[in-house]
């Protein structure tokens, strides 16, 4: 709860004050993450089989139709999105194949209108940042398609009402802010309904204990690093794709962890779990401007996609 006073609205990710009083609790903004401890429960929890709860195992089923060809891969993805903070608004869109881990769209989104940063006024100047980010003329190996094309591409490559979409969050506003960007437009039959949509935040904390007090940290850049320490990806968050290939990452540990530990790949069992391996100054260096350029979206992304997803329903 945000600490300002006698307030009692949640807090705005890493801080410790809510949208209303961030600004007034602005020096807690961005609190340094110890991952220290979370390695600790991390690899305590690694010594023993997880259960699967049962919401996933429509994933399990469904990949082991898709791998003996019962089913094409498009019928079981990954979707993120990147959004104006501020608005709602659609700024990036990803999806991947859980099994193959083939891309099948990874696009900024072209508005016929100026971009919209409408909002409160500390939001709409970080919407502006963001916006700079998402849309620089330097990121190479992403497209850039209005809503007529994303429309076809989705249905070129299988999308449908039937695909099961996965997605990391609590809640389903990814899966949400896509389909009401198509519909929109007219495309409404192509994202499938809200059922077919599997948040994967709860399902894979359910094998993790607390951390001191507070609950295992999910946010995938906390999340990524301590089950694939070193790894290319870790820093790179806040990209669409990136942050669909370390779900895909983190859901084949999960699979691995829910196996009895004699089953596992060996990367898995509990005398392999890595250590987090040194960084350089010179792996820091590289990555800078990636993490820099996503610590907008690291505040806030979390707490306004859940106000957002509650707006779209009522």
């Amino acid at each position: 709860m945000c600490e300002y006073r006698r307030c009692t609205k949640p807090t705005v990710h890493g801080s410790k004050g809510c949208e209303q009083h961030i600004l007034k609790l602005k020096n807690t903004v961005g609190r340094k993450f110890d991952p220290r401890p979370v390695q600790e429960v991390f690899k305590s929890a690694a010594q023993e089989k997880w259960t699967c709860p049962p919401a996933y195992n429509v994933v399990l089923q469904l990949k082991q139709k898709i791998s003996a060809g019962e089913q094409p891969g498009s019928r079981l993805v990954f979707l993120d999105n990147e959004f104006s903070i501020a608005s709602g608004e659609l700024w990036e869109t990803s999806i991947i194949e859980v099994v193959s881990g083939d891309v099948l769209i990874n696009t900024t989104i072209k508005h016929d209108q100026k971009l919209n940063h409408n909002g409160i006024d500390f939001l709409s100047r970080m919407s502006y940042a963001q916006a700079k980010h998402i849309y620089s003329s330097s990121r190479s190996g992403i497209e850039r398609m209005n809503v007529h094309l994303v429309a076809a591409r989705l249905k070129e490559v299988g999308i449908c009402r039937e695909t099961i979409i996965l997605v990391w969050h609590t809640n389903t506003a990814d899966l949400k802010i896509l389909r009401n960007f198509l519909d929109s437009s007219g495309y409404s039959d192509i994202m499938p309904p809200d059922e077919n949509c599997i948040p994967l935040i709860n399902i894979i904390r359910s094998g993790l204990a607390r951390v001191r007090k507070n609950l295992f940290p999910m946010r995938l850049e906390h999340l990524f690093p301590v089950m694939y320490p070193g790894h290319e990806y870790v820093g790179l968050n806040h990209a669409a794709l990136i942050d669909c290939k370390q779900t895909r990452l983190v859901c084949e540990g999960f699979e691995q962890l829910c196996k009895p530990v004699e089953e596992r790949e060996g990367k898995w069992r509990p005398e392999n779990i890595a250590k987090p391996s040194q960084r350089s100054v010179l792996d820091w260096a590289k990555k800078a401007d990636d993490v820099q350029n996503g610590m907008f979206s690291l505040l806030f992304e979390s707490v306004l996609a859940d106000r957002l997803n509650r707006e779209l329903e009522a």
